[in-house]
């Protein structure tokens, strides 16, 4: 019997230069995505620079304490894990990170779009009660798959 094991791709993202301590930084991927680096204490963390309430770039968010708040909504997310701390609220994708000869790494995984059917029932939920807001960001969601 043969055993396959599917490492994982690393994908440099920036400098570690780049992310001054306290900071935050933006770094488009080639397929288009957005990332936030943050720089805690010394330490990277990365996560998708969207965030899962409505959009708003995370990039212009605080931290403190190694909680991510995001400027717009006031939605707070766990910088380790993702986990928001509101309720109605999605989880932040966040990124394994390895900073190798001052170089910032990161682990994407699987990009597969997995929510779909999620972002589909929400917006069947704002066409039900014609809330343009629901719509518009289960609209946004759909076509950012």
């Amino acid at each position: 019997m043969v055993t396959t094991r599917t490492e994982l791709q690393w994908t440099r993202v920036a400098a570690l230069s780049d992310v001054a301590p306290g900071e935050a930084k933006g770094v488009r991927l080639a397929d288009g995505r957005s990332i936030a680096l943050f720089n805690v204490d010394g330490r990277i963390y990365a996560t998708d620079n969207q965030c899962p309430h409505m959009g708003y770039p995370l990039t212009r968010g605080a931290v403190r304490h190694g909680i991510l708040t995001c400027d717009w909504h006031g939605r707070s997310f766990d910088l380790e894990g993702g986990g928001c701390f509101n309720y109605e609220c999605d989880d932040l994708q966040t990124f394994p990170v390895d900073v190798r000869q001052d170089q910032i790494w990161i682990q994407l995984g699987d990009a597969k779009y997995k929510r779909r059917d999620e972002h589909l029932r929400l917006l069947w939920e704002g066409l039900l009660s014609e809330d343009r807001w629901t719509i518009s960001k289960a609209i946004a969601l759909l076509l950012k798959g």
